[in-house]
């Protein structure tokens, strides 16, 4: 006869997150608010290299070769174009640019993801948003296009561990029951982020301007490092036990909740967990682990397709980085949004091809995804897994072995792998 082992305790860090909080409102105001600015700096070449038409000795225009351009500054007063003298046969100096500060969000998200893990979110998402900050500024005043585009390589690597460093920042303060709600929400500053960003160039007409436009509010997101907190749950995953109770017991004093017993009640939680399960394991442990290695290999295909396919949907999907432990999510979300920066950079060459093959492509690997999301475990209504045990337990396919030997698949269902002797 099968037997179960006794369950585990439930998180004390997650059951405080029961409800939403005066503090969660603020956290998710101040993070959400600061997504705005972060996503300017992600289209901001739209506006800094607009299309702008010259002349050249009074003939027509556009032509090449063109020593002396005359441009048209009805719409635009400064541009890239302008400023460094961009047009001919050194135009490719605009799209090099774009795909520079696409390179800067791949190292970035990689880079930050790791650091994340290692040195805690808060802390890594202000250091994002200082070089993000400054670099954006001095953009403005660089003399030459070299030394614009490496500063524009700068711009993404902060913005790049920016984004990923808040999504987990938010996810772990989330209880389960709130967790798709504010998955969902996350994504609508981006969007407005997009819309607002046209009246930013309408009311800036420099190019210069409109960098300083864009970077100086990131400026005043470096306060989260005093109006909210570290993630508590990356605390104690990473044996910070006393931060981690510091932590909760300012947010029971701010929302008027008693926190009194959260070191107890830690304590207790972490002396019933398994001595594999307060093992810390690094990025590169995933691979020894079959369900671990699969759900990365699934994820990684995933996010390559959608970020070729669409950029941006690879956010959409970001809530998976809920299939890996605490002390390697933010590597894994590093890990997987490279992919999809990869994705997004071969998505031209594809679109250079015939119109019936590109499409076919696209159709068929967009199919390809949505197949392996099907050999994923499902997540919902499951807390954020700490350790491996607790990754295993996350609901997928089991073989269970009844009491009269026969052997049921069941789907849906919760089940730690110590359910059979």
């Amino acid at each position: 006869m099968a037997k179960v082992k006794h369950p585990k305790f439930n998180n004390p860090i997650e059951k405080q997150f029961n409800a939403i909080t005066r503090y969660h409102y603020c956290l998710f105001l101040l993070i959400f608010a600061s997504k705005v600015p972060i996503f300017w700096h992600v289209l901001n070449l739209i506006f800094l290299s607009p299309p702008i038409e010259y002349s050249c000795n009074g003939n027509s225009s556009n032509l090449c070769p063109c020593d002396a351009p005359m441009w048209d500054r009805s719409v635009f007063r400064e541009t890239m174009q302008t400023k460094f003298g961009i047009h001919c046969e050194n135009s490719w100096w605009i799209s090099f640019s774009h795909s520079v500060n696409f390179v800067g969000l791949l190292l970035g998200a990689l880079l930050f993801g790791f650091m994340s893990d290692k040195f805690g979110r808060l802390l890594t998402f202000n250091v994002c948003c200082l070089i993000l900050a400054i670099s954006g500024c001095l953009i403005s005043i660089m003399p030459t296009i070299a030394s614009f585009t490496f500063m524009r390589c700068l711009e993404g690597i902060g913005c790049g561990g920016a984004i990923i460093t808040a999504f987990v920042l938010c996810i772990e303060y989330c209880n389960l029951r709130h967790r798709e709600v504010i998955t969902a929400l996350f994504h609508i500053p981006s969007n407005i982020s997009h819309i607002t960003l046209p009246g930013i160039s309408y009311l800036f007409r420099h190019c210069d301007d409109f960098q300083l436009a864009l970077s100086i509010p990131v400026f005043f997101f470096l306060s989260s490092w005093w109006l909210v907190m570290e993630s508590p749950k990356w605390l104690m995953d990473n044996g910070k036990v006393d931060g981690a109770v510091a932590v909760m017991e300012r947010f029971g004093r701010i929302n008027g909740r008693p926190c009194e017993n959260i070191q107890n009640e830690i304590e207790e939680y972490l002396s019933h967990r398994s001595e594999r399960a307060k093992k810390k394991i690094k990025f590169w442990h995933i691979f020894r682990h079959k369900q671990l290695s699969l759900n990365l290999g699934c994820m990684s295909v995933i996010y390559f397709l959608c970020g070729m396919g669409y950029y941006g949907v690879s956010q959409y999907i970001g809530k998976m980085s809920e299939l890996f432990p605490t002390s390697v999510r933010n590597s894994v979300l590093g890990f997987l949004s490279v992919l999809s920066r990869v994705g997004q950079i071969s998505a031209p060459l594809i679109n250079s091809l015939s119109e019936t093959t590109s499409g076919l492509i696209f159709g068929v690997l967009a199919l390809l995804g949505t197949v392996l999301c099907y050999f994923l475990p499902e997540t919902k209504n499951s807390e954020l897994p700490s350790s491996l045990d607790d990754t295993n337990t996350l609901t997928r396919r089991r073989t269970i072995l009844k009491e009269d030997n026969s052997v049921t698949l069941v789907r849906n269902i919760s089940v730690p792998l110590t359910l059979i002797d």
